[in-house]
């Protein structure tokens, strides 16, 4: 048995060393032809050069783009959040049976094909005269980071200890204080972590974002794409290269706020 459990333990190993290679490789190479002196972008790169990087910088079209990419990202992680939590925290009162219906009926968004959604809001919003709007673009985003910030934070609820806000109650706070001080630093880690989510998914997303915006409120992803329809650009690996930067980032600012463990146990 202990001879089965070293090989089991060795090929559990193997395999989490391999998916985690998978996954790393296409950012090795993303990061390396943005470093690339010739252009098409090659890899391995002849030789290292950061002119792209100081094209990037020069660029006006690129960096309006990224400006547009962190307005968006961050109002839909606003809303996202106050969606999600709210109707998280309002499921508490609804019966088994209604609060399965309106789970899975909130989640849908998850199951329908991107192509699908992007297509009704820009049916949606063409109604109301807003696609190339930044309003079409975070009602779009929102549709689809909502459900994971509901999903987040109601999973959240179910360790949260409700006798300490009953007890709040009962020694006089209002509900909106005792939901401050006695619920919500029980839940903080799941907020941070829809809030997150939300960010990096918007950051990312690229179907809703060519469907509802216009050259005034493009978005880095939809930019990429034009970039790569003729040639491999490396200016878009540079922006690619610099998102991965911004998630770790953003990860890591997450997990200082509120604890690598709890982060990683609402994630």
């Amino acid at each position: 048995m202990r001879l089965f459990d070293r090989a089991a333990g060795f090929c559990y190993r193997l395999v989490y060393t391999v998916v985690f290679l998978f996954f790393l490789t296409p950012v090795v190479v993303i990061a390396a032809t943005s470093l690339s002196s010739s252009s098409p972008a090659s890899f391995p790169p002849e030789s290292v050069s950061l002119r792209w990087y100081v094209g990037f910088l020069g660029d006006g079209g690129w960096i309006s783009a990224v400006g547009n990419s962190l307005l968006v990202a961050a109002t839909t992680s606003v809303l996202a959040v106050a969606l999600g939590a709210s109707a998280a925290y309002g499921l508490r009162s609804v019966d088994e049976g209604k609060r399965k219906l309106v789970l899975a009926l909130a989640v849908f968004p998850l199951a329908t094909p991107l192509v699908i959604i992007a297509v009704s809001l820009l049916v949606v919003m063409g109604r109301a005269r807003a696609v190339g709007s930044y309003a079409a673009v975070v009602v779009g985003h929102t549709v689809i980071t909502a459900p994971l910030a509901l999903l987040i934070t109601y999973g959240a609820l179910s360790r949260v200890d409700w006798s300490v806000r009953d007890s709040a109650l009962d020694l006089g706070a209002k509900p909106v204080r005792a939901f401050r001080e006695a619920t919500f630093p029980q839940m903080r880690s799941a907020v941070v972590a829809s809030a997150f989510v939300a960010a990096v998914l918007s950051m990312h997303e690229f179907l809703i974002s060519l469907f509802l915006t216009d050259f005034t409120t493009r978005t880095v992803p939809v930019l990429t794409w034009m970039a790569l329809r003729n040639r491999l650009d490396p200016t878009a690996s540079v922006v690619s290269t610099l998102l991965v930067v911004g998630v770790f980032l953003g990860l890591g600012i997450a997990a200082a706020a509120v604890g690598l463990s709890k982060l990683a146990r609402d994630l």
